[in-house]
């Protein structure tokens, strides 16, 4: 299985509702983004073959925004990140997974974490997510 598809699954899943107005940018993409603004990141960073068709999809969802004082981006970031928790969800995803190339199987939320890195807020979440092909 390619991990670029279930990026392409989990991208359409949250954009289908929880994130209408953001960008999602998946990890393998060569897409420039606006350091000015809030990016959305959808990567696989390891796909785990388990038995037959199932993988284990071990994801990475990251939030960046820039550190600018008096901006807001930090209660914007907070308030993205939020919306990310609260729809991350297997009950989400079963209704918003449309992808016909993989299966939602569910999925466990490993982490979360928010970060600055010099000019810059990171916030991440990290989940398995099973699919099937």
């Amino acid at each position: 299985m390619n991990p670029l598809i279930v990026e392409t699954a989990l991208q359409s899943a949250l954009a289908a509702s929880a994130f209408p107005s953001i960008q999602i940018y998946l990890g393998t993409s060569y897409l420039e983004m606006s350091p000015e603004s809030l990016n959305l990141i959808v990567s696989v960073d390891q796909l785990e073959h388990i038995a037959s068709n199932l993988y284990k999809a071990h994801t990475s969802i990251k939030i960046t925004s820039p550190a600018l004082l008096g901006s807001g981006q930090l209660s914007t970031l907070v308030s993205t990140l939020e919306t990310l928790r609260a729809n991350f969800t297997a009950d989400y995803f079963t209704t918003h997974w449309t992808s016909s190339d993989v299966t939602f199987n569910g999925l466990w939320v490993q982490e979360t974490s928010m970060t600055q890195h010099e000019h810059e807020w990171v916030a991440d979440l990290k989940a398995v997510i099973g699919v099937t092909e």
